[in-house]
């Protein structure tokens, strides 16, 4: 559970400090990241204090949307995206 709450709140400090209003594509793009992040920080905390299956497949879909987004994003580093989905390939729902 610690690692799952490192990255949560690791994913949120990266869309807070990563967006710019310089550029109106890329706000754009952040706009959709930071919703997808918001989405998995809920998710995902729901899922740390109370890991049950439909919270795991919950947190399951935020990450594989969060995936989806990022990997369409230049707001994303190419080793976060490699770290989300070592952590979305090791996330084991039927152990909640």
């Amino acid at each position: 559970m610690k690692k799952l709450l490192s990255l949560v709140l690791f994913l949120g400090l990266i869309i807070t400090t990563g967006c710019s209003d310089d550029d109106d594509e890329k706000v754009d793009t952040c706009g959709q990241l930071e919703a997808v992040t918001n989405a998995l920080v809920e998710t995902g905390l729901t899922y740390a204090f109370d890991p049950t299956v439909a919270n795991c497949q919950a947190y399951t879909e935020a990450l594989e949307e969060w995936l989806t987004v990022a990997r369409n994003s230049d707001q994303v580093d190419q080793t976060e995206i490699d770290e989300i989905e070592s952590d979305l390939e090791d996330l084991d729902c039927s152990a909640a």
